[in-house]
């Protein structure tokens, strides 16, 4: 998805300034929204990058504190605010209360065309959009599907500047929501969803980090991913220190799910991928029930391989 901090990239908005939030910059842009009332807040539903001229409030900016609280509370992106005739500059005690909600604020030059940037993001949105559908069905049909032909799979994947002819392996992140003691306090639908993608942002940014271009797919509540597999004696030790900042930064977050982490061997020929993903799934099994780590790989199995394979 597109992220906020990925805005300044795109060409219209080049003098777009970032005045408060910054530890928001990582949120994904779900959709755009010019609005102009106050009222329009009701119907956001979470994601959303909303753009303000200013025009429905004139010269009541004491109003923008609560569209910034609002704003917050419902989880939109981010807002951005065109500064001109009627946002002459943005309040400070707006700057100090975006900052302390760590909510994404931002202002535009009143001459810059809103039209031309809301349609370079849309456009941006629904590319990125496309992209990850292709690569989610890319790893269904390598892990899924029968792989009938692969190179055809290779060359789709090729299209996006990665290389499916070098060595690689399964890893699985399975989540799961933790059993609340008060019913009263169960979360909607919304909440659980927000959870979800917010796990599987933290997931690809670990790999992103560790400088690791995967392939990965959604299934129900867990992600699966094919990860360049190098070979080299350190490989286990960079995937160990992924697998302890996904959890981490999962914990950090505060968030209601307990994650599982498993992988298996690597494979040279993507008609092997289903073997280190029965590999992964049996690795992720041991995370799931040993209660020493949350982590295991299948080479580290040991006599676990021979227990979790006996019937009775």
């Amino acid at each position: 998805m597109l992220k906020l901090k990925d805005l300044c990239q795109l060409a219209p908005l080049k003098t777009l300034k970032v005045v408060a939030g910054d530890e928001g910059l990582e949120q994904n842009i779900h959709w755009v929204h010019v609005v102009e009332l106050p009222d329009a807040m009701h119907w956001t539903m979470g994601g959303e990058l909303l753009f303000m001229t200013g025009i429905g409030i004139r010269d009541n900016l004491a109003v923008l504190s609560k569209i910034v609280e609002e704003c917050s509370r419902k989880r939109v992106a981010g807002l951005v605010l065109n500064v001109g005739p009627y946002i002459p500059m943005i309040p400070v005690d707006v700057v100090a209360l975006a900052n302390k909600l760590s909510f994404p604020l931002f202002e535009l030059p009143w001459e810059v065309k809103l039209v031309e940037v809301t349609k370079e993001v849309c456009n941006h949105i629904m590319s990125r959009q496309v992209e990850e559908k292709s690569v989610q069905d890319i790893v269904e049909n390598i892990l899924y599907g029968d792989c009938a032909d692969p190179e055809v799979l290779s060359n789709r994947a090729a299209l996006y500047d990665y290389n499916l002819h070098k060595p690689h392996r399964v890893l699985i992140v399975q989540y799961r929501r933790e059993a609340l003691a008060n019913i009263a306090d169960l979360d909607t639908e919304q909440k659980t969803l927000e959870e979800k993608l917010k796990i599987q942002q933290i997931v690809h940014d670990a790999f992103r980090r560790a400088g690791k271009r995967v392939l990965s797919t959604n299934r129900s509540d867990r992600i699966l991913l094919l990860i360049p597999a190098d070979g080299g004696m350190q490989e286990m030790q960079r995937i160990e220190s992924i697998a302890q900042a996904i959890l981490q930064s999962a914990q950090a977050s505060a968030l209601n799910i307990q994650s599982y982490i498993g992988w298996g061997s690597s494979f040279e020929q993507l008609r092997d991928a289903k073997a280190s993903m029965d590999q992964a799934e049996l690795a992720l099994k041991v995370a799931m029930t040993s209660g020493k780590k949350h982590y295991f790989a299948y080479e580290s199995l040991g006599f676990y391989k021979v227990l979790f394979n006996v019937s009775n």
